[in-house]
């Protein structure tokens, strides 16, 4: 179940929902209540394609989102939905953005992993790669990232995700390069890391180690 208010407003061109506490539950086992909760967020769609019955989402925002991402001991978890009926193609999201965001991650017989993100915006064109940029502080150092994803194409559906990451930590530099065919799970892949900076010290106040 998800529970939430909605208001909005309209101009000539885009239909725009602001919805207001989203809470949407987790299942009997997990930790707390609920997967997530969510402040606000704001959709805008365009008014034109509904008159083709055609939904079209130029932007998603969302403000204040707390998600804590849990895996049980029997591989179960509290992301991934089971579907009913025949699958149904999801709309086209040219642009998203979360805003003080708290994003948490726990597995069976692991340490809860917790990361705020200050920003976050993807981008997705039709054709074109996953466009990710993201602004956050780690252990106090100031940390920009932006992530380019090319999904496995048309000819090959097992093919892995490419990705590549840029970003600054502090004065410390890298870039990853990879392949990972699962994104939820980064144990199998191959990686490549690039770090330049004038110390190591920037790696250990980045990593707490």
């Amino acid at each position: 179940p998800c529970f939430f208010s909605i208001s909005s407003t309209r101009d000539e061109y885009n239909s725009i929902e602001s919805v207001s506490g989203v809470k949407i539950t987790n299942p009997a086992w997990a930790s707390r209540p609920f997967l997530a909760v969510v402040d606000r967020f704001e959709v805008r769609v365009g008014l034109l394609p509904l008159l083709r019955r055609e939904l079209e989402i130029d932007s998603l925002e969302f403000h204040g989102v707390d998600l804590l991402l849990e895996r049980a001991a029997d591989g179960s978890n509290n992301f991934t939905f089971a579907q009913s009926g025949q699958p149904t193609a999801l709309p086209a999201i040219e642009h998203m953005a979360l805003y003080d965001a708290t994003i948490g991650y726990i597995a069976a017989q692991a340490p809860l992993r917790r990361l705020h993100v200050e920003q976050l915006t993807a981008r997705k064109v039709p054709g074109e790669p996953v466009e990710l940029a993201a602004h956050t502080t780690v252990n106090e150092v100031p940390v920009s990232l932006s992530v380019r994803g090319e999904p496995p194409g048309d000819s090959a559906q097992r093919g892995p995700w490419r990705l590549t990451l840029l970003g600054e930590a502090g004065e410390l530099a890298l870039r990853f390069e990879g392949g990972v065919s699962d994104l939820t799970d980064w144990i199998q892949g191959e990686y490549r890391l690039e770090l330049k900076g004038p110390a190591l010290k920037d790696v250990g106040d980045l990593s707490g180690y």
